[in-house]
């Protein structure tokens, strides 16, 4: 189980490396659980892979697992992928990854 907290910051020119998800964050629960909630913060300018994979910002893959994700009071901007510029959110199963904003 994982859990990440970010508050107050910026996450800002990150980049996810080939065939990977999440420029900023990568939040991962493969075959676990994991969640991020993210509060006052800004994205911005982060990229994704261009691969099958995505999320410029955030990428949160609940595949085989589950993984959560808040996000209250934020700002998503100038992100790009090759799937979800600002989110990439997958899963295969019911509520395999669930986002609440």
């Amino acid at each position: 189980m994982a859990d990440l907290v970010v508050v107050d910051c910026i996450l800002s020119a990150n980049r996810a490396r080939e065939h990977t998800a999440g420029g900023g964050i990568f939040n991962n629960a493969e075959s676990g659980t994991a969640s991020v909630k993210i509060l006052n913060s800004t994205l911005s300018g982060n990229s994704g892979s261009e691969s099958e994979l995505g999320g410029g910002g955030i990428g949160n893959n609940g595949h085989g697992g589950t993984a959560s994700m808040k996000i209250v009071n934020s700002i998503l901007a100038g992100n790009s992928a090759g799937n979800g510029g600002g989110i990439y959110n997958g899963g295969l199963r019911d509520l395999g990854a669930a986002l609440r904003a």
